[in-house]
């Protein structure tokens, strides 16, 4: 049996841990603060999710990169974890953003945690309309670093939707195929277009990743240089970038 004083545990790569498995740690740890179970089984979902956040009070950092099992019923049940912080679901294929919606409404009765970091890198099913669930969940007020690099499913429809997210400091979009797809000449996209339809869009993002955006192109410029707070910017292989844009 595991320490009841245990604070950290990582099992990454077990692909035995199933939902039975993580009910038992969160029973046997209730001091458990962060836990990594990347590579985690298809057994691992909702179940286990579920009683890891009703038991596990403490828990501040949660890892499930490549997890098979994991859909969006799996992320709403993570809404009812009290002090989750951070939060790492890259490479999790049944994941399309929608329990956003359905687990983490803001003013609910029970408040979903104040997450403060979320990574979805490489989410093949996310969409944007799990995009729009995640900017009009609880999250809009917590979150302050986003990354959702290679996420092919994503265009700058529900890019746009990003400008809701009003305490982002850094936000990686490294990648993204669908950033500006369809653009004309000037490469205008759905980042750029939330920053001209919203004035004071992101007034604390220091840095910003947008390497390998190849729809990126020279409209982007002007905008990108109106963000007050932007130290750390990343444009490497953006193709229809030119001199101008650096000048």
């Amino acid at each position: 049996a595991l320490p009841p004083g245990l604070t950290h545990l990582a099992a990454a790569r077990c692909p035995w841990v199933g939902d039975a498995e993580l009910g038992a740690v969160a029973a046997a740890c209730p001091r458990l603060e962060s836990l990594n179970l990347d590579a985690a089984g298809p057994g691992l979902g909702r179940a286990g999710l579920a009683a890891l956040a009703g038991m596990a009070r403490r828990l501040t950092a949660l890892s499930l990169a490549g997890g098979r099992g994991l859909d969006d019923a799996a992320l709403a049940a993570l809404g009812s974890a009290p002090r989750l912080a951070s939060l790492t679901l890259d490479r999790c294929p049944g994941l399309t953003g929608a329990g956003f919606g359905d687990g983490w409404k803001a003013g609910a009765a029970a408040p979903p945690p104040a997450l403060a970091r979320l990574s979805l890198r490489q989410a093949p099913a996310l969409t944007d309309a799990g995009v729009a669930a995640l900017c009009a969940s609880a999250l809009a007020s917590s979150l302050t670093d986003l990354a959702l690099d290679e996420c092919d499913g994503l265009t700058d429809g529900g890019l746009a939707g990003l400008a809701g997210l009003g305490r982002l400091t850094a936000l990686s979009l490294r990648g993204l195929g669908g950033l500006g797809r369809g653009a004309g000449a000037g490469g205008a996209c759905g980042l750029t277009a939330a920053l001209a339809s919203t004035p004071g869009a992101f007034p604390a993002l220091a840095a910003l990743n947008l390497a390998g955006c190849v729809g990126l192109g020279q409209a982007a410029a002007p905008l990108l240089a109106s963000l007050p707070a932007l130290l750390d910017l990343d444009v490497a292989g953006c193709e229809r970038v030119d001199r101008p844009f650096l000048a």
